[in-house]
């Protein structure tokens, strides 16, 4: 879902599922958002701040099996995905308003996605925004007044909640990776 996002212009960063860091910042333990690219790179911090144009990640909201195929071909499973976006109207074009950016972004997500083995006929499609609030969409990270000032005008944010199904099949064979011992 995170390459279709990068197919946005508009989008300086992208990362897939956000992951909650801990660490000690002068005695306060903060929780912020981040990701490990697959490039091997550094960390990348999804906080906002006035040199980026825009950020957006995902958070897993849950995640279950819901059913299995007949003669155990395989598991369906349903999840809720959230996408997050901030964006920073200084530094982009008015074209990407808030809502022409969630416009582009739902429509970039929603649909049916090629299958990858194990996993078959993933189907996306949009649920419901939540409520609209620095509570409700950043409650969870420990934002300190610095980075709270980026989410008032002019900057923005949203967030959309998505419903997923998937199959992830049974019997389906996996390269395995064979490591030579040691000694």
């Amino acid at each position: 879902m995170a390459e279709r996002l990068r197919e946005l212009s508009f989008l300086e960063t992208v990362c897939g599922l956000a992951v909650p860091q801990k660490f000690n910042d002068g005695g306060t333990v903060k929780t912020l958002p981040a990701c490990d690219p697959l490039t091997g790179k550094e960390r990348v911090w999804l906080v906002p701040e006035s040199e980026k144009s825009s950020i957006a990640y995902f958070e897993m909201i849950s995640n279950r099996s819901s059913d299995m195929l007949s003669a155990d071909r395989g598991w369906i499973y349903d999840a809720v995905l959230r996408v997050v976006v901030w964006l920073n109207n200084d530094r982009l074009s008015p074209q990407y308003s808030t809502p022409s950016a969630m416009s582009a972004v739902l429509s970039k997500l929603q649909g049916r996605y090629s299958d990858f083995p194990p996993v078959h006929n993933l189907r996306v499609w949009a649920q419901s925004e939540p409520i609209r609030s620095v509570d409700a969409v950043f409650g969870k990270w420990t934002y300190d007044e610095s980075e709270l000032q980026y989410l008032m005008p002019p900057y923005a944010y949203f967030a959309f909640d998505f419903q997923i199904s998937y199959v992830v099949q049974a019997f389906c064979p996996m390269p395995v990776a064979v490591k030579e011992p040691c000694c």
